[in-house]
């Protein structure tokens, strides 16, 4: 793998993340979810809806850059529950997710988190596991998302 950065983004940033999530949502996951559902999606990464979230500290925002391109993006609500975890279609299986996943686990126990935890969609729930994330109850759907919650302790 290239040198692959991990950053906080510039407030310049977040439309281009938003964009990239919304992208990568439409072709991977869309399927999945009811048109309740990607319509829920939608309308939370609109920037009219995050970026006050991003502005009050509630959302926080870091990318993965390959070479100045961002590449993938993680959000995290607080600093331990993952929101949004996307990685642009070309740059797939380059370890990418994983990279990000890892600054979050680092920044939590910076901050004296015990554990991270994610609403998983069914097309991410292998992808946590190997990571070491376990199911914390049965699926669930909510506004037409259908996710289940998974946790990992932090060592």
């Amino acid at each position: 793998m290239s040198d692959v950065t991990i950053r906080s983004l510039d407030p310049d940033e977040y439309n281009t993340a938003l964009e990239l999530v919304l992208h990568v949502f439409m072709r991977f996951q869309a399927d999945a979810f009811l048109s309740e559902g990607v319509e829920t999606f939608r309308r939370f990464v609109e920037p009219g809806h995050m970026l006050p979230l991003i502005d009050s500290g509630i959302m926080f925002f870091r990318g993965a850059f390959d070479d100045g391109r961002l590449v993938g993006v993680i959000a995290t609500r607080g600093f331990a529950h993952i929101s949004l975890l996307f990685v642009h279609p070309s740059d797939h299986r380059r370890g990418i997710a994983t990279l990000l996943v890892e600054e979050i686990m680092r920044v939590a126990k910076e901050k004296a988190f015990t554990e991270v935890s994610v609403n998983a969609s069914s097309y991410a729930i292998p992808f946590y596991r190997r990571l070491g994330f376990v199911e914390q109850d049965i699926e669930k759907e909510e506004d037409g998302i259908r996710y289940t919650p998974m946790a990992l302790q932090i060592i």
